[in-house]
């Protein structure tokens, strides 16, 4: 690639909201004590993956990387390598120009740009293609809004695509019981398309999916109970006249799918009574 991005979250402008799904994961791991004041091991402690859920620790991690990648790109002329942390981004090496979005900022007026997920499409070219590599399932519901909303605002041939570890659509594990890693390839393009006509008349159909993915437990909105991502899915077409876009839109939503999920329990309400809510 002629360009490389490398992010990291950006802890400053993490939403509060975060929290309380990093309480939920931090519930597994042990607690990790490590201050400002301390200084980073000389190897990996083997604690690894408890020693990353505490923040300053990750943090001090991250510093020390991004030093070494300064390092090592200084001299590189054959493509363009960018650094993503805080604030404005620094390009490396190469010729690179960071996008428009960019210019009018300073570290004096931050774009208040947190975690990786946001922070990738804003490189979305107008012509080209961008690919994200991430494990984080957000990058595809951010990544189709942004697309949409790039070619919403005027001529695009850009696309992007999301390398991430493959899904799988069944429960069977191998004779070994182990299943062996895989990645796939995700055209945002291509499933853009597909939201389009799921969704007929929708003005912003990746907006709608991506209110739906949210519903189903994200990084900022626990799971809501019985309600998985195949549940919501198949309700869809109860949902393709709602915008989802305000408050009441969501909750609304919400009442059809339930009702509609437990209706051997709701025998009282009827069709007119969502009617009247919705």
């Amino acid at each position: 690639a002629p360009v490389v991005v490398m992010g990291f979250d950006d802890y400053t402008y993490v939403p509060r909201s975060k929290n309380m799904t990093q309480s939920k994961r931090n519930r597994s791991v042990p607690d990790v004590v490590f201050l400002d004041s301390d200084e980073l091991p000389p190897r990996p402690p083997e604690e690894w993956m408890a020693s990353m859920r505490n923040r300053t620790f990750k943090v001090k991690v991250i510093k020390f990387v991004l030093l070494r990648l300064k390092q090592h790109f200084r001299l590189e002329d054959r493509r363009s390598v960018v650094l993503d942390f805080h604030g404005v981004p620094e390009v490396v090496c190469g010729s690179y120009k960071l996008p428009a979005l960019f210019a009018a900022h300073s570290h004096e007026t931050p774009l208040r740009r947190g975690e990786c997920d946001i922070k990738g499409p804003d490189y979305l070219p107008l012509r080209g293609n961008l690919l994200l590599d991430s494990t984080d399932g957000d990058f595809i519901p951010i990544a189709l809004i942004q697309l949409e909303r790039q070619r919403q605002q005027g001529p695009s041939s850009a696309n992007i695509f999301v390398r991430r570890i493959k899904v799988r659509t069944t429960t069977k594990r191998a004779a070994s019981g182990a299943s062996k890693r895989e990645f796939e390839f995700v055209n945002i393009d291509t499933l853009l398309a597909y939201l389009k006509e799921s969704f007929p008349r929708a003005n912003t159909p990746a907006a709608s999916f991506g209110v739906m993915a949210a519903i189903t437990g994200c990084d900022f909105c626990m799971n809501l109970p019985a309600l998985g991502p195949s549940k919501i899915w198949a309700a869809r077409t109860k949902l393709r006249d709602n915008p989802l876009s305000e408050c009441a839109d969501i909750i609304s939503a919400l009442v059809v799918v339930y009702q509609q999920l437990l209706q051997n329990k709701c025998k009282g309400v009827g069709p007119e009574s969502i009617r009247c809510i919705t």
